[in-house]
């Protein structure tokens, strides 16, 4: 191989490369023995990964925490359903399931910005429609505490849409028919 080099008289001249020997440190050889792990371990990170913008350079290494804590538990999950010979969720179902559950609080959203009425004018403020959240399946079907309660305000039954008064304690807001001729918070919460 040849290439061109400056001299220090500043002249241009030709140089010979050689190829030369050296020894592979053994840092070197671990680590390409065992990067197929690190890459089986990426995979799934980077498949779905929170790919939220930023231009704080923390952010982006706590969303690749965040991630990389989700995939090991999904992880932990695969192990578990093999063991006990279920059918394990795929990944971005098992992320959407954990926002979902993440997403539920008992207090009341309120919306930014200015309210809707001004109650210097007199007007009474006018309700805000919310919509129901859907409940995840294993929460909805775990049968603990979920309890018929009362609410103040009637709203619009989740299977049959006619109106009542009656919610779930653990479904968070689901209103549910609890009556002789219909019972919606039974087949509900049924598998």
């Amino acid at each position: 191989m040849l290439s061109l080099t400056i001299k220090n008289g500043g002249t241009l001249g030709l140089l010979r490369k050689k190829y030369v020997e050296i020894k592979r440190p053994a840092v070197i050889k671990e680590y390409n023995k065992y990067i197929g792990g690190v890459d089986l371990a990426d995979m799934p990170i980077e498949l779905y990964c929170s790919n939220l913008k930023t231009r704080k350079w923390y952010m982006r290494i706590f969303y690749y925490v965040l991630d990389s804590a989700v995939v090991n538990a999904w992880l932990i999950y695969l192990r578990h359903c093999w063991q006990s010979n279920d059918e394990p969720m795929p990944l971005l179902k098992f992320k959407t399931s954990i926002a979902c559950f993440l997403g539920f609080s008992d207090t009341p959203r309120r919306r930014p910005g200015r309210p809707l009425s001004l109650k210097s004018e007199g007007n009474p403020p006018q309700k805000i429609p919310t919509q129901p959240t859907l409940t995840p399946t294993d929460v909805r079907h775990d049968g603990y505490n979920h309890f018929p309660e009362f609410g103040k305000d009637q709203e619009r039954c989740q299977i049959c849409q006619k109106k009542t008064k009656i919610l779930c304690s653990e479904c968070l807001g689901i209103a549910l028919c609890l009556v002789p001729e219909r019972n919606c918070f039974l087949s509900y919460h049924r598998k």
